[in-house]
């Protein structure tokens, strides 16, 4: 986990992400829960087959979650003058599960996942970075 250590100040305050102008986080949730059992990852009993996790079954995450962001601050950009944005899935110094906590998303759990009364633990988080202040939400109790 040498990665945490790389670009320490800016993981730490996320205020100097886009060069110092980072002034909102808008952290998003992407629920991949499926409630079947069936389909890739569910072997056979006694077969040689192997069990393929839940969030691992669909497309890669950040291959969809990126597009989805980046459109996001493009459609920001068309409607507040000069905005800056930069769009995280789990590729910059930002502390992801800390700061959707902090969004009202959820609380950590005790298996240091982060939990919400929806979706369980059963969701990606994404990030969007922006360079105009939004007021800031509600940080959800810790219910365990």
């Amino acid at each position: 986990m040498e990665y945490l250590t790389r670009n320490l100040d800016r993981r730490l305050d996320s205020s100097k992400l886009l060069d110092g102008k980072a002034a909102s986080i808008l952290m998003v949730a992407m629920n991949y829960y499926c409630d079947t059992d069936e389909g890739p990852g569910t072997p056979t009993v006694g077969s040689d087959e192997g069990v393929i996790a839940r969030y691992a079954r669909g497309d890669d995450y950040h291959d969809v979650m990126l597009p989805r962001l980046r459109a996001l601050g493009s459609w920001l950009a068309e409607r507040v003058p000069d905005v800056q944005t930069h769009s995280y899935v789990d590729t910059g110094p930002l502390l992801e599960r800390e700061a959707a906590q902090r969004a009202g998303l959820g609380w950590v759990g005790k298996h240091t996942l982060l939990l919400n009364p929806q979706l369980g633990s059963y969701f990606f988080l994404g990030a969007l970075v922006m360079s105009v202040p939004l007021p800031p939400d509600t940080p959800t109790e810790t219910h365990c």
